[in-house]
């Protein structure tokens, strides 16, 4: 049995300035954003497209880069993590609940390529 239940789920921008983001992202494609509190996150944008996948955007750390993240269904997150770190990748963010909505985590291939897994509740 695969680890993962659909593949990539979700695409996530991350910016220090997220209101500049929405108002680019708007203006280039004219994506409809809808804001919402995450408890302890802040505000995520979500965004929905006519035709293709569906995304957000959240505010990001102070000194990171401005980025977009996919996410990737798993089963289970903590077997996953496991997996990641046997096959040569690194944890870069354990296992968080995220409540009424599921649990990540923030990998690295042994590439360098960052990744969120996601394990929806």
């Amino acid at each position: 049995m695969p680890a993962y239940l659909n593949g990539f789920s979700d695409l996530e921008h991350s910016s220090t300035q997220p209101e500049k983001a929405k108002a680019f992202y708007q203006g280039l494609f004219g994506w409809k954003m809808k804001d919402e509190q995450i408890p302890g996150y802040g505000t995520r944008t979500e965004i929905s497209t006519d035709d293709g996948p569906e995304g957000s955007i959240m505010p990001g750390a102070e000194g990171e880069p401005a980025r977009w993240m996919v996410y990737i269904d798993v089963k289970d997150v903590r077997a996953t993590l496991a997996k990641v770190e046997a096959l040569g990748g690194k944890v870069l963010k354990g296992a968080t609940h995220i409540p009424h909505a599921g649990t990540l985590a923030v990998v690295l291939d042994p590439t360098g390529a960052a990744f969120k897994l996601w394990q929806p509740e």
